[in-house]
């Protein structure tokens, strides 16, 4: 997946710390562990996901937000996800057979 846009290559949520890493501010920051203070995820430079502007959904139906923004996926959420990742493995395992 070399060929998906990054974080590094122009995605707005991205907040460049140094060379090899920075913060994604596509979601508010969370609290973690014991700690009372929010804060942004940290991510590598060269990670990827569904919510930059440049990444193109693949193959008949496919889409880039199985999830919405503003919550934590509910179980249908997952379910949809787990189905649309067995639909690509089988559509894969198909095309190597």
């Amino acid at each position: 997946m070399s060929d998906d846009p990054r974080c590094d290559t122009g995605c707005p949520f991205y907040v460049k710390w140094n060379d090899m890493c920075g913060v994604c501010r596509c979601q508010p920051p969370k609290t973690r562990g014991k700690s009372s203070m929010a804060r942004w995820p940290q991510v590598k430079s060269n990670d990827y996901c569904g919510s930059h502007p440049d990444r193109q959904p693949r193959g008949e139906g496919a889409t880039t937000t199985l999830v919405g923004r503003e919550t934590f996926p509910t179980e249908s959420d997952m379910r949809r996800i787990v189905d649309a990742l067995e639909k690509m493995a089988s559509r894969a395992a198909r095309g190597q057979s």
